[in-house]
């Protein structure tokens, strides 16, 4: 506050020193928060396992109050360095895709794993 001045509003130093604090704040806020949206991509990022089950709980995990509604969907995009990246699905487009991706990688799943029981038995014809 200036002293010499009648008004007491905050001059425009005084204000942009107390934007630039404000936006230290947010800074570390955000760099300390464990989940970071990515507009762009239209994924939530989420770091650390027991913050992920958490976030699920209030998502809508479990009865009681949520973020979002009973029957919501959510495709795991990523898992990389202790944090898993997940979509929320909204339409019948990315829902028919995530299923298509789901029966593709059990086949593949299922595939492994018959080559593994044939190994097992002796069975080596491929």
């Amino acid at each position: 506050m200036n002293i010499f001045r009648r008004e007491l509003n905050p001059t425009c130093e005084e204000e942009l020193e107390q934007l630039r604090r404000k936006i230290r704040e947010l800074e570390f806020t955000i760099a300390k928060n464990p989940a970071k949206l990515d507009i762009d991509r239209e994924v939530l990022t989420i770091g650390g396992l027991d913050y992920s089950l958490a976030l699920f709980e209030q998502l809508g995990g479990k009865p009681g109050p949520s973020f979002l509604p009973i029957g919501a969907v959510f495709e795991l995009v990523d898992r990389a360095g202790g944090s898993i990246t997940i979509r929320h699905i909204v339409n019948e487009i990315d829902l028919r895709r995530a299923v298509k991706t789901i029966e593709e990688r059990q086949r593949k799943q299922d595939a492994d794993l018959q080559k593994i029981i044939a190994l097992e038995r002796g069975d080596n014809h491929d």
